[in-house]
């Protein structure tokens, strides 16, 4: 009995640490992109997605941001110009904030 209620014990305590970090996140509405470029202030690119979204709270919900900390930065930052460049439709997955806006985690390019 009393290993079942450390295990119930265990449980609990991993849930509601877990709760207490966790973001929101959530994915933008696919759309061309309004605009994007690079600033001083942000240790990657500014994106202006078509429908700005703000899941974490963060401090600014204007614009989203791509981190150069990102493992796959080059990558996305080649599809997001490829992507405005052709007019593409893009989608946007957001989780947490970096340097106060909503932090790109995926993206999606359609048709």
């Amino acid at each position: 009995m009393k290993f079942a209620t450390l295990v119930r014990a265990a449980c609990i305590a991993s849930f509601m640490l877990a709760a207490s970090h966790s973001n929101a996140g959530a994915y933008t509405q696919a759309g061309a992109m309004r605009e994007f470029s690079a600033w001083q202030d942000v240790n990657g690119i500014l994106i202006l997605p078509a429908e700005t979204i703000n899941p974490d709270g963060c401090v600014r919900g204007d614009g989203i941001t791509l981190q150069k900390t990102h493992p796959q930065y080059k990558e996305m930052y080649a599809m997001v110009l490829s992507a405005h460049m052709a007019g593409k439709k893009v989608v946007f997955y957001l989780n947490g904030c970096a340097q106060n806006f909503p932090n790109v985690i995926h993206m999606i390019v359609q048709n």
